[in-house]
Formats: structure tokens, C-alpha cells, sequence
């Protein structure tokens, strides 16, 4: 196997003579004071050498390893190296290894150490939970610096300027979502119900972190092609919706509940994943005036397959969210509906549907201005006037079937909702439009005649 370029440069920065000598004489003085605490007792010192040495593989792995794995390509950029990074012959897989990986050795190497104790601490345990709980604590680490370099790059994507509240966030969502799987799965003293089949918490999340895994570096995967400007097809985007969907799913069991109702209620998940993802996204992700622009062009000139691979994630997601809803509109729902019982939902759905439209309507609205430097944050900030300002207005002066037009779930006046979303949504599309042919049309009757 060739080794990634990248990993070596990295390797060679990162694993200097004084840094390799330094790890294992702090981390041996560590242990070492651990045993004089535990009074030299064998018994006691195995139960200390078990705790630091989770503590410290924590603190290497899912602490210091996330901060290196989310500035690793930010700090490139800072520097003005990352241009020519992408201009060399490295391939964005090697790339992608190489940054991970690279850039956090030192801190693999010290882990090492503090598995090595930890093993001690453990001796005569039964080896098949030993295992499981080295490759729970691997994978933890693991997952947690690919997702904050891959969160990290998703806001570097959206805006180049480095700061250090970035990385911090990319950081700290890491290690709340590694954290959140590493400590049950540790504890093994629970047990969980997927699809009907009780498993140990060990076995299910040991699978479920490594899975996880595999997606995430998928993902930095996908992000570095597209700065090395390869097109990036929405089919995995596509494959991931269904997995998070199917994953989320079965966790709705019910011994009470039909096999109709349990149905329903795993439509519903896979509906509000694929709603909530086409939510994040749309703030996430391209979406100004030149790549809108490429989209239109090349569905006027029939190029269905290039404009298959160039459709955004979030154009992906609200098509999912809007196939789960009518998935979910051709079932009888006051009989099987497990979530909300006698609940007739079908107003609901296409209210949140219409809702959902006319929400990334606007945000694509603020986007098409010639001036959209603070675009997101313009749009984030109208879609909480409209969700709970002028609602809340309407609603104290004793207008609340006026404040119905502003909510999607209004309970009585929920055909009010539904009205109200429909024609904001054709308000705001037309409006977009206009703002388009207005700031754009020139651009597109020249690229049109080129």
C-alpha cells in the first residue's frame, strides 16, 4: 500500500526526537505516581492503572486529537498553503488519510501508552470485553477527529476566513457525539432494543461507532474532492439519508403497537431526518448565483447526468422529505398512527412540507442579492421573525387565527397553517425569481450565447 505523501510530511513535523522521548517519559511518571497513590497495592493499582488510562486515552484522543483534526486544513489556509496543496499530485483520498491521520500521529502515539496501562489494569478480565473496550475507546477517538475535521471543513467550504470559534465548535460537537456513544458502551450494563432483537450496549455500539466512522471520513472524502474540484455525485448523500433513516428507525419498537403502526411512526423518523438534514444543509452548503446559475443551465440543455451529480444535498434532502411525506399521505393514519394517537395527520405533513419550501426559498432569496455576505445569517434571522415574533405578536393581541398563517402546526386552524405556508411559499418564489432575472439575467444571456 502506498503511503499518502501527506502522512509522511505530517509524521515528520509532528514525531520529532524530543517529542518521541518526552510522550512516554511524562505519561511513564504518570503511571508511576498512579502506583505509589494506590499504596502499592496490586489489587488497588490494577483498578487506578484501568481509570488513567481511559482518562488519559480521553484526554489524548478525544480532547487534544479533535483540536489538531479540526485545524489541520484551517491552519493550511491561515498559512496560504493550501493552494498549493491542492495543485500537487496528491490524490483527495491520500489526502484525506493523510490529513486525518497525519496530522494527529503524536497523539496516537502517546494513546499507545495509556492502552498499554490500561491493559495492565485489566489483566484477567474476560479478554473478549478487553478487546471490545480498546476497539470502543479506537473507535471513539477516531470518529470524534473525523467529525470535527469533517465539521470544521464544512465551514471552511462556506467561508475561508479561519477563526478560532469555528474550530472550537467543530471541536466541541465532536466530542459531545463521541462522548454521548463511549460511555454507555463502556458501562455495558444496558442493553438495546433495534428492530425487535435486543443487543449489548458494547456489541451495538462498538458497530454503530465504526459505522459512523466510515461515514464521516466518507464524508471529508467527498468535501476534498470538491476542493480539488471533482463533482460529487448526491447518490452517496442520497445512500447516507436512508442509512441514518433506517439506523434512527429502529429504535421505535413497541410491544403494544401494530406492525402498521410501527410503520408509520419509522415513515415519520425517516421524514423529520431527511426535513431536518435539508434544513442544515441549505445553510451549509453552495448555493450562490454562479452555481445556481450552472444548475438552470444545464437543465435547459438536457444535460441530465451532469446535472445529476451537481445537484446540492439539500436540493436531495427536501426530495427525500418530500417522497417520505407522500409515502406517508397514502396511509390511513387515524387507525395506525402510533405517535399521535387518533391524530389526523395529513394536514400536518403538507403543512410542515409547504413550510419547509418556503423556508429555503427565502434563504435562496437572500442568497441572489449582489450583496449576500451575511446572506445565511439574514435569512436565519427573518425565519425566527416569522416563526416567533409575528406570531407571538398576533397571537397577544387576540389575532390567533392571523398568527395560524405564520405556524405550521396550529392545531385547530391547521388548514389555516397550510394555507398561510402556501402562499408565503409562492410569494417568496416569485420574489426570488424576480431578484434573479434582475441581478443575473445579464450573466446567464451571456454564458447562454458562449
Amino acid at each position: 500500500m502506498k503511503i499518502s505523501p501527506e502522512f509522511l510530511r505530517n509524521s515528520w513535523i509532528e514525531m520529532t526526537p524530543h517529542r518521541m522521548i518526552g510522550m512516554p517519559a511524562i505519561l511513564g511518571g504518570i503511571f508511576f505516581l498512579t502506583y505509589l497513590v494506590s499504596e502499592n497495592s496490586l489489587g488497588l493499582a490494577g483498578n487506578a492503572f484501568r481509570t488513567v488510562g481511559i482518562s488519559l486515552f480521553t484526554l489524548l484522543t478525544i480532547l487534544w486529537g479533535t483540536k489538531l483534526a479540526s485545524e489541520c486544513v484551517a491552519t493550511e489556509i491561515k498559512d496560504n498553503t493550501w493552494d498549493l496543496q491542492r495543485m500537487t499530485s496528491i490524490s483527495p483520498w491520500e489526502m484525506t488519510w493523510g490529513k486525518l491521520f497525519g496530522s494527529t500521529v503524536f497523539v496516537w502515539y502517546g494513546a499507545v501508552f495509556t492502552l498499554a496501562a490500561y491493559l495492565y489494569g485489566v489483566a484477567g478480565n474476560n479478554p473478549a470485553f478487553v478487546i471490545k473496550n480498546i476497539l470502543l475507546l479506537v473507535g471513539a477517538g477516531i470518529l470524534s477527529q473525523s467529525v470535527a475535521m469533517l465539521a470544521s471543513m464544512i465551514s471552511i467550504r462556506k467561508n475561508r476566513g479561519y477563526t478560532r470559534s469555528t474550530a472550537s465548535a467543530s471541536m466541541l460537537l465532536a466530542i459531545i457525539f463521541s462522548a454521548s456513544l463511549l460511555g454507555p458502551g463502556l458501562s455495558n450494563e444496558t442493553s438495546y432494543e433495534w428492530y425487535g432483537q435486543y443487543y449489548h450496549a458494547i456489541d451495538f455500539i462498538l458497530l454503530s461507532v465504526f459505522v459512523f466512522c466510515i461515514w464521516s471520513i466518507l464524508g471529508i472524502y467527498r468535501l476534498l474532492r470538491s476542493e480539488f474540484q471533482f463533482a460529487n455525485s448526491p447518490l452517496v448523500w442520497i445512500l447516507f439519508i436512508f442509512f441514518a433513516a433506517f439506523y434512527s428507525a429502529g429504535f421505535i419498537n413497541s410491544a403494544y403497537a401494530s406492525d402498521e403502526e410501527i410503520l408509520s411512526a419509522r415513515l415519520f423518523v425517516a421524514f423529520g431526518i431527511s426535513l431536518i438534514s435539508a434544513y442544515l444543509l441549505i445553510f451549509s452548503e453552495q448555493k450562490d448565483p454562479m452555481f445556481i446559475r450552472k444548475l438552470t443551465f444545464l437543465a435547459k440543455n438536457s444535460q441530465w447526468k451532469l446535472l445529476i451529480q451537481t445537484i446540492p444535498g439539500w436540493l436531495a434532502s427536501i426530495f427525500l422529505a418530500t417522497l417520505f411525506g407522500l409515502v406517508l399521505l397514502a396511509r390511513d393514519y387515524p387507525g395506525i398512527n402510533l405517535l399521535f394517537k387518533g391524530l389526523e395527520m395529513h394536514p400536518y405533513l403538507i403543512s410542515a412540507i409547504l413550510f419547509a419550501y418556503r423556508d429555503i426559498a427565502l434563504v435562496l432569496y437572500f442568497n441572489l442579492d449582489k450583496k449576500r455576505q451575511r446572506a445565511d445569517m439574514t435569512a436565519f434571522i427573518y425565519l425566527a421573525i416569522l416563526y416567533f415574533l409575528v406570531p407571538g405578536i398576533l397571537g397577544k393581541s387576540g389575532l390567533s387565527s392571523i398568527a395560524a398563517f405564520f405556524v405550521p402546526f396550529s392545531g385547530s386552524q391547521i388548514y389555516t397553517s397550510i394555507t398561510g405556508a402556501g402562499i408565503q411559499f409562492l410569494i417568496v418564489l416569485v420574489l426570488a425569481y424576480r431578484r434573479w432575472k434582475q441581478n443575473f439575467s445579464i450573466v446567464q444571456e451571456v454564458t447562454s450565447n458562449f
